[in-house]
């Protein structure tokens, strides 16, 4: 328990839908755990399945239940000459004991400062970038109905949401942004593996 953590989630869907909960760590070596709220014996009850560290995993932030029956957790942490900033899916969040939690990254989305995650019901996924004022962004699977996130992440496309004339930041930054809204691929339809990070448009 790192005492550190902030977004956390539930298990909400499969056979013991509700009984956890998830957080990452947001910390400089970043884990995740877990809190089984049918375990009444708080000394036995929360467990760290993904340990400190493991694939240098810093900054733990998003936390989100999957559609297919996983977790997923993002680094909140990117910036110029940043290596972090990755997605990562925990594939055996329910059944994982102390530190065998399977901690993969996901790296067809672009490297952000990881905020938020959320679903829609087309299973299209939008994500928080916190860097520079902010970005919302939406990767669409090629396999929207995928049932494992190998096959979830495997292509998609990522779009960023443009607001008005786009480029600027609100509050002390710039003029509150205002006016139509839509959404600017900025990968293929057809995209892998992708490192880069955008500016907000």
């Amino acid at each position: 328990n790192s005492g550190n953590w902030d977004m956390i989630t539930a298990n909400e869907t499969g056979p013991s839908a509700g009984r956890y909960l998830f957080m990452p760590f947001e910390t400089g070596a970043g884990g995740v755990m877990r809190v089984d709220l049918w375990d009444t014996n708080y000394n036995t009850r929360s467990v760290s399945i993904v340990n400190p560290g493991t694939n240098g995993f810093v900054a733990g932030d998003a936390s989100r239940w999957t559609p297919w029956g996983s977790y997923l957790t993002g680094e909140e942490s990117w910036g110029t000459g940043s290596t972090k900033g990755r997605l990562f899916e925990v594939t055996n969040a329910v059944s994982a004991t102390a530190g065998t939690g399977t901690l993969i990254e996901r790296n067809v989305l672009p490297r952000v400062s990881h905020e938020g995650l959320a679903f829609d019901s087309q299973k299209a996924m939008y994500f928080i970038d916190e860097l520079n004022g902010g970005s919302v962004y939406k990767y669409v699977s090629a396999n929207a109905n995928a049932t494992t996130g190998d096959q979830y992440f495997d292509k998609g496309q990522t779009f960023v949401l443009k607001v008005g004339a786009g480029g600027q930041f609100e509050g002390n930054n710039g003029p509150a942004i205002t006016g139509a809204a839509t959404w600017v691929a900025i990968t293929s339809a057809t995209g892998t593996a992708n490192a880069a990070t955008f500016s907000a448009m």
